[in-house]
């Protein structure tokens, strides 16, 4: 499980803003399924996926889809939305919804 939160991570972890909104935005996501659903046996992010688009003028709100294993092992697909204040540094709106 904390290897894929890593790789989540990582995969946002560039010098820009937006690759840095990025990876908070999937942290958020892992976190809230995770903690939603805590017999989940992985949450994994497709990083070619994530798109983003200014959202006002410190805000960028992000999208993108990923999976998650099920206390079963099956695998479910998810998209998910959350919005970066670049101002405060901040996640907001974390949403998901498992297909």
């Amino acid at each position: 499980m904390s290897l894929m939160l890593a790789s989540a991570l990582a995969a946002g972890s560039g010098c820009s803003t937006m690759h840095r909104g990025s990876g908070d935005c999937q942290q958020q996501v892992i976190a809230k399924i995770e903690h939603e659903h805590p017999q989940s046996r992985g949450t994994k992010i497709e990083s070619n996926s994530i798109q983003s688009r200014q959202s006002g003028t410190n805000r960028i709100q992000f999208t993108g889809r990923g999976t998650v294993r099920t206390q079963k092992g099956d695998y479910r697909g998810f998209t998910f939305s959350c919005v970066y204040n670049d101002l405060a540094g901040r996640v907001s709106d974390v949403r998901y919804q498992v297909q």
